[in-house]
């Protein structure tokens, strides 16, 4: 597949033993198709971020017509630049109020703050040359 051709299809069933906010348990009883339209943004990790459960932080330029629309239906998105998203800034982690992030523009600081929510920015220079982030690093235990 060339550059730009065609779309990058994933079908992603949630594990049940993640927890998931309640608004959000829908994702765990069905296998969900996500198409992208820029095929930079390869991982969900990149271009899509949870900081409630009643908001997504999210670059939409990651996600063809019909997953955007199907996001948005979801729940409440708060929507970055590409610019953004290429610094990872969808790719932090969000817990008890504050977000970890690699990068903090004017921007998502914005949208932090009219969440209540604190920004923590950590240096992830190293592993971003990897290709992750904050996201990357986390583990979930049951």
């Amino acid at each position: 597949m060339g550059v730009g051709l065609g779309r990058i299809r994933h079908r992603s069933r949630v594990p049940q033993s993640i927890c998931l906010p309640p608004q959000w348990k829908r994702w765990s009883s069905r296998s969900t198709s996500w198409s992208w339209s820029d095929t930079h943004f390869y991982h969900l990790n990149l271009c899509l971020a949870p900081l409630s459960p009643d908001a997504l932080l999210i670059y939409p330029g990651a996600f063809a017509p019909e997953t955007l629309a199907r996001i948005r239906s979801w729940t409440h998105t708060l929507e970055v630049s590409r610019e953004e998203a290429l610094q990872f800034v969808c790719n932090g982690v969000s817990v008890n109020g504050y977000y970890i992030t690699p990068r903090l523009t004017r921007h998502l600081e914005h949208i932090l703050g009219s969440e209540g929510i604190e920004p923590i920015v950590v240096d992830l220079s190293e592993f971003q040359k990897a290709g992750g982030s904050a996201a990357s690093l986390k583990m979930l235990l049951p």
